[in-house]
């Protein structure tokens, strides 16, 4: 049964999501912030500017100033799906 908790999130959250049972924040800064049994936290884009919820294959999308276009699992593994060199992803779909 999900339960509320306060959550204190240094800087703008693009995207709120989750994954699977697992609620996701993405952070402008480019961490991915999850609360699965306990607050992790992992570094995907340098910069964070866009954030798709891909619901279809439980994953967020996610676009940066780093020119890279990720995928974050349920699990916090990330997968780089894209690259655009030093090109700033403003929007991203699946």
């Amino acid at each position: 049964m999900p339960t509320v908790a306060p959550l204190d999130l240094e800087g703008h959250c693009v995207a709120a999501v989750f994954l699977g049972d697992v609620p996701h924040f993405a952070l402008a800064d480019g961490a991915i912030h999850r609360l699965d049994n306990g607050h992790k936290t992992v570094q995907a884009n340098d910069g964070l500017l866009a954030a798709f919820h891909d619901a279809a294959n439980d994953r967020l999308i996610t676009g940066g100033e780093d020119g890279k276009v990720l995928a974050v699992k349920a699990g916090g593994e990330t997968r780089e799906v894209a690259s655009a060199g030093k090109k700033w992803i403003t929007s991203v779909a699946a």
